[in-house]
């Protein structure tokens, strides 16, 4: 069974207006400082005040069982979310975001950069120069784990032809 990656360039601030659902992920795999630094950016510049407050914790996995139609748990994993309002320049708009990590200051970082991203606001061209690295670097790594992938492939055909050969000294 083979995998497929697919790879997604970005060229342009319209391609990468278009791809809202990953800007969260895409700034998330860069370096910390350097996304809280964007939207500590954001907050200088426009008030900018929690409509929930940012929470982080542990978020359950459920399924249904297909057999019996009862839930049952998985696990565990880390969750932070945050949704702001930003108001400045006669505009208020909102943004959010959730993040797979135990960190609410970068889940409300993450969602200042989607709602000056998605609006437009003020420095939104960094944020976007942000998202587009982050891209890069995940389509760098989905290159790497296909490549890993396809060094790791085995060929099962060559065990099958080892049990069809017939064993030496036996009498036929």
């Amino acid at each position: 069974m083979r995998c497929r990656v697919e790879t997604v360039f970005m060229t342009d601030d319209e391609t990468i207006l278009a791809e809202r659902s990953r800007w969260s992920v895409a700034l998330a795999s860069l370096p910390r400082e350097r996304v809280t630094e964007l939207g500590r950016a954001i907050t200088v510049r426009y008030d900018c005040q929690p409509v929930t407050l940012p929470q982080a914790g542990l978020a359950l996995l459920t399924l249904r069982d297909s057999v019996e139609r009862e839930q049952f748990y998985l696990g565990e994993f880390p969750l932070s979310s945050s949704h702001i309002r930003i108001t400045g320049e006669g505009k208020t708009v909102e943004g959010g975001a959730f993040i797979m990590a135990d960190d609410a200051e970068l889940a409300s970082a993450l969602a200042l950069c989607d709602g000056a991203l998605a609006h437009r606001l003020h420095g939104w061209e960094r944020i976007a120069e942000g998202v587009r690295d982050g891209l890069n670097a995940l389509d760098d790594e989905a290159r790497i784990r296909k490549t890993m992938l396809e060094r790791s492939r085995v060929n099962f055909a060559l065990l099958n032809e080892e049990d069809e050969m017939p064993e030496q000294g036996s009498a036929e």
